[in-house]
């Protein structure tokens, strides 16, 4: 009898066991799956891609870029701070404006330094320079958003306090037709033979046109960072 007993436990443990641990691994699947499946609350979908935009003008005004559609447009990346290439090339964007801004060409310039550059500063830089805000605009807005703007809309890098070398031509429609360095005098001159030509445009080119690029093997064709020091030559050409 004893022997039939310890039989009869034996078995009843071996039919037991193995349910109980089937239970245990049905339950730890259950909380793997479970873990696994939780939505990721920090995932952001991709951002669409700019093709217009709103920045601050150095008026307090919003400015939507689509306000100058069927316009000419020069625009350049600049900060008030720079004391050497910036006002050397925002000198040469008031000799275009003088030349062409009177005859339908809108100047665009854009701060990469939106901390510094509140619009009461712009509007000070502006007045140096006798800017007309009828058509020479000076806008600021969040770095990141800019940033975004230089790299989306015109196609260049951006940081904060690195000047973009190039002034950037862009036609009624929008688009980007050239690149030319300010302190280039063959593309400046090559920059005025286009911009008439862009300005006699009645409608949109039926083929993409080509953009003008500076030649690749151009030595000053680099976006530079510009060192806060004294510069007596940026003096000078805002004084001019």
């Amino acid at each position: 009898m004893f022997a039939l007993a310890v039989a009869l436990l034996a078995g009843g443990l071996l039919l037991i066991g193995p349910q109980l641990a089937g239970r245990h691994r049905a339950t730890d699947v259950a909380e793997f799956k479970t873990i696994g499946v939780e939505k990721d609350e920090s995932f952001q979908p991709p951002k669409e891609w700019l093709t217009k935009y709103t920045l601050t003008e150095r008026s307090g005004k919003k400015f939507d870029s689509e306000t100058l559609a069927g316009r000419v447009q020069v625009v350049n990346f600049f900060f008030t701070a720079c004391p050497t290439a910036c006002p050397l090339q925002t000198q040469k964007v008031r000799d275009l404006d003088r030349e062409f801004g009177p005859h339908g060409v809108h100047f665009l310039s854009i701060t990469c330094d939106p901390e510094t550059d509140t619009p009461a500063v712009l509007q000070q830089y502006a007045g140096k320079y006798n800017a007309d805000s009828n058509r020479w605009l000076f806008l600021t807005g969040d770095m990141h958003y800019t940033r975004r703007i230089a790299s989306e809309v015109y196609r260049v890098h951006l940081e904060r306090f690195v000047h973009v070398e190039k002034l950037i031509v862009v036609d009624k429609w929008g688009k980007v037709r050239g690149y030319f360095l300010w302190n280039n005098p063959e593309q400046i001159s090559s920059m005025k033979e286009l911009l008439p030509a862009l300005l006699a445009e009645t409608e949109p080119p039926a083929e993409a046109p080509p953009v003008v690029q500076p030649a690749e093997d151009d030595p000053d064709d680099v976006e530079g960072a510009a060192t806060v020091k004294e510069s007596g030559d940026a003096d000078a050409a805002v004084n001019q």
